[in-house]
């Protein structure tokens, strides 16, 4: 008897052995490539026939569309799918929220947070107030009750269908209600809290979880093996376009290209680098909700960082460059829009645009300090650079003669409006064509002497 129990038991671990529980980490916004990731991770799973998919998750929220997609991956899943977000101090925010819920298991780390899925940006200045235009509501106040009853319906439908507190579910888009893990566990938001993977998989282990009505699993998961999935190239490569800070750093060092090459005409290599970082910034603004009044900004900063370099601004036209750049990089991520719903903070952050920002502004007054100097400084080649050189009379010349001077090294035909004698200083007051005009020394006795 005894040894049967020991040989079930051998079986048993072995089978629990060969349980595997895929692990999907993902972090930051939920775009194009973030959610390719995500629903090819549930698929892999339901090919593998895992024992568990479990997404760690840290984001402020994204595109809605792509929210939708990897909602109903979940929903359909034929294999338990848990979301976990972590670490502590971690978000599941806006657009977040909707994937959480929708797990088989959602489960936060302590002093995380979920929530604030509310469409604010739509319709934002009126906050769903009707505005009576001729008895008709407003065309911006009916989109935004039109949106935002859409996104409740998918909300209250995906809280029904997983079993938690639609009441919650519903304030988080009506209200942007927002809560701790703490306060999400209380209000049977979400089903636990777990303080890392392991502890994660301990908690899980023995739970049973509804697939379809009438079928469940219990969950296996404290021997399973665990197995990470990782990006594919196209997907890193959409998921790094979409970072607001990227697309911020890729239109920044376009600009320093565009004002090298207007500095330096024909250079080539700035205007390149420029033109190509200005080309990858515009595939991740293309992904992310751009503010068009951020774009008016950051055109009007060029525009007032070109104008320094060619219009003696003594720095204000720099300044006001500066200025612009800053209030346009923080305008241009708008973080919610009719398909986009992020925290507020999303977007560039003013660390991150203030160093940029300042050195530019004192990088175009340098080249412009260097352009006017320059440009003031006295010519010293070709025939300009003769006016104000020393020279030598070869022979008598009368006013409004012609004869020869010794200049510069070469012997030249010149005029004059006085008599010069034979062997006369004179000194180069102007230049026509190949002839110089002179008068004697003595009448520039204040001329530099250092070019004899």
């Amino acid at each position: 008897m005894k040894i049967s129990l020991v040989i079930a038991a051998l079986f048993a671990a072995a089978a629990h052995g060969d349980r595997r529980v895929l692990v999907a980490d993902f972090s930051g916004a939920v775009d194009v490539g973030s959610g390719d990731y995500l629903v090819s991770a549930i698929r892999r799973a339901q090919a593998e026939d895992a024992e568990l998919l479990i997404i760690k998750m840290d984001t402020p929220g994204g595109q809605l569309d792509v929210t939708r997609e990897v909602v109903e991956a979940e929903l359909s899943a034929r294999v338990p799918v848990a979301v976990f977000v972590t670490p502590s101090g971690a978000r599941a925010g806006s657009a977040g929220a909707f994937i959480t819920l929708a797990a088989h298991v959602a489960a936060m780390a302590p002093a995380s947070n979920i929530g604030a899925a509310h469409p604010v940006g739509v319709g934002d200045a009126k906050h769903g107030e009707e505005k009576e235009t001729g008895g008709a509501k407003d065309d911006a106040t009916v989109m935004f009750h039109k949106v935002e009853n859409d996104t409740v319906a998918m909300m209250e439908g995906i809280a029904e269908k997983r079993g938690r507190n639609r009441d919650w579910a519903v304030s988080a888009v009506k209200e942007s209600a927002s809560v701790t893990a703490e306060k999400a566990l209380a209000l049977k938001v979400i089903d636990l809290l777990a303080d890392d993977l392991p502890d994660l998989l301990r908690k899980l282990d023995g739970r049973e979880v509804r697939l379809a009505p009438g079928e469940t699993r219990k969950l296996h998961t404290a021997t399973a093996t665990i197995a990470p999935i990782g990006w594919t190239p196209k997907q890193n490569t959409l998921h790094w376009f979409a970072n607001p800070e990227l697309a911020g750093l890729l239109l920044t060092l376009g600009m320093i290209g565009l004002l090298a090459e207007f500095y330096h005409p024909g250079a080539i290599f700035p205007g390149v680098i420029g033109g190509v970082c200005l080309l990858f910034a515009a595939v991740g603004l293309h992904m992310l909700p751009v503010n068009l009044g951020g774009v008016l900004f950051l055109v009007a900063a060029v525009g007032f960082f070109v104008s320094e370099l060619y219009v003696t601004g003594h720095g204000i036209l720099a300044v006001a460059g500066a200025v612009c750049l800053v209030l346009g990089s923080v305008l241009l991520i708008d973080n919610v829009g009719t398909n986009f719903y992020a925290d507020r903070d999303f977007g560039i952050p003013l660390r991150f645009i203030l160093p940029i920002a300042i050195s530019i502004a004192l990088g175009a007054i340098a080249l412009a300090s260097r352009m006017v100097a320059v440009w003031r400084k006295k010519a010293i080649t070709g025939a300009a650079g003769l006016v104000g050189e020393f020279g030598e009379t070869r022979e008598p010349i009368a006013p409004g003669a012609v004869g020869h001077v010794f200049v510069h090294g070469e012997t030249w035909e010149a005029g004059s409006d006085v008599e010069l004698q034979r062997g006369v200083r004179v000194v180069v007051t102007g230049v026509d064509g190949l002839r110089l005009q002179v008068s004697p020394r003595e009448l520039h006795h204040g001329s530099t002497e250092t070019r004899k």
